[in-house]
């Protein structure tokens, strides 16, 4: 198996790529609008609540493979890290259901 390099000439816009992003856009507008209409005030319509900050620090293993040895993720690479854990949306909003996934 052989490892492609990442580089802006690989990344293409698969068919209906756009339509997924447009969809997510007005599914997200749709959520803010029913947030804005129970509240009347400026709350954020997802993640509106944290539980939990995290700080801490990202090594990358010394035994990554080469072909993923890219960017940020150089083998024994070390980042300061800030993860924050939210309320999924189902947890708070009941009639929506997440657009995508997990809050973390």
């Amino acid at each position: 198996m052989s490892y492609v390099p990442f580089s802006d000439s690989v990344e293409k816009e698969h068919p209906g790529e756009a339509l997924t992003f447009s969809e997510i856009v007005g599914a997200m507008r749709h959520i803010a609008e029913i947030v804005n209409d129970r509240s009347r005030n400026a709350f954020r319509s997802v993640h509106a609540k944290s539980h939990c900050l995290l700080k801490a620090e990202m090594t990358v293993r010394n035994d990554i493979a080469p072909p993923f040895q890219q960017g940020l993720f150089q083998a024994g690479a070390g980042y300061p890290i800030i993860m924050r854990f939210s309320t999924n949306l189902a947890m708070c909003c009941r009639t929506v259901f997440p657009v995508r996934g997990d809050s973390r």
